[in-house]
């Protein structure tokens, strides 16, 4: 790694320079090593401002990636702030793309710090992105998000409607990993109106679709919300049996986790 920072900074390339390190920190962001990758993120913003062509739009990527490392780390604060700068960024060189990722990004930080209505009204603006410029797929991520927002809430009925508009999308998109989600949060809606039956059949639908896509990171997410549900539901029985699926899933995850640190610090 020492060998191929030398042989970027002897380029004395910006564009060279701001792509190594963006590469640096969205991997380092992957493997959960998060001071570092906020290091290699900001030299990726420092290098951008410095290219003569195309800084606006490495600024904007890079800005895109420093939110994400401050949600890693939980500076809630600090990546609303940056949201901000590069929301306006986007504004300013029409880039429709990542305007809408960031909206979707600065929802998911106002649901982590308890604020529902700015939340749902940051997916809105992304859907409205969406639509306009025929992006299918961002549109499946807001109408996701907002039906998540209303499982938090638990209004199921809504839930389920914006669930089902966004299992469409999705299969429009042709994004698989989406499909289970959304057909996941039909099946929460469904239980959480009681109808148990009929909501375990669409989970166990999307665990089954995950499993198959090697998605485990999907599925223990998903079995812990079903533990949840049975639970509320009173079916204790099945809400244990859940929990220990899931458990027994997350320490798979864990070492595999594990096993990936040690081999990319050995790469290293």
């Amino acid at each position: 790694l020492g060998a191929l920072e030398s042989a970027a900074l002897r380029t004395a390339d910006p564009h060279t320079l701001w792509r190594f390190y963006f590469v640096l920190g969205s991997a380092q962001l992957t493997l959960g090593r998060f001071e570092i990758a906020l290091e290699h993120t900001l030299k990726s913003l420092q290098y951008a401002k410095e290219m003569s062509k195309r800084a606006p739009v490495a600024h904007l990527t890079s800005l895109n990636l420093l939110g994400n490392v401050y949600m890693a780390m939980t500076n809630w604060d600090q990546a609303l702030q940056v949201m901000e700068g590069g929301l306006a960024l986007a504004d300013a060189i029409g880039s429709t793309r990542l305007k809408g990722t960031l909206l979707l990004n600065q929802g998911a930080v106002f649901a982590s710090l308890g604020r529902p209505r700015d939340s749902v009204a940051a997916y809105q603006k992304a859907l409205t992105i969406g639509q306009e410029a025929g992006l299918i797929g961002l549109q499946g991520t807001a109408l996701n998000n907002i039906g998540d927002s209303y499982l938090i809430s638990k209004n199921y009925p809504r839930a389920e409607v914006f669930a089902r508009q966004a299992l469409a999308k999705f299969r429009e998109a042709g994004e698989w990993g989406g499909v289970a989600t959304a057909q996941s949060n039909i099946g929460f809606a469904l239980m959480g109106q009681g109808k148990i039956r009929e909501g375990d059949a669409e989970v166990r639908a999307a665990l089954r679709q995950n499993q198959e896509s090697g998605a485990k990171a999907d599925q223990e997410a998903i079995l812990g919300e079903l533990g949840r549900m049975y639970e509320q539901a009173g079916l204790y029985r099945e809400a244990v049996a859940t929990i220990r699926e899931q458990q027994t899933l997350s320490a798979q995850l864990f070492r595999a986790d594990r096993k990936k640190s040690v081999a990319a610090l050995q790469e290293q």
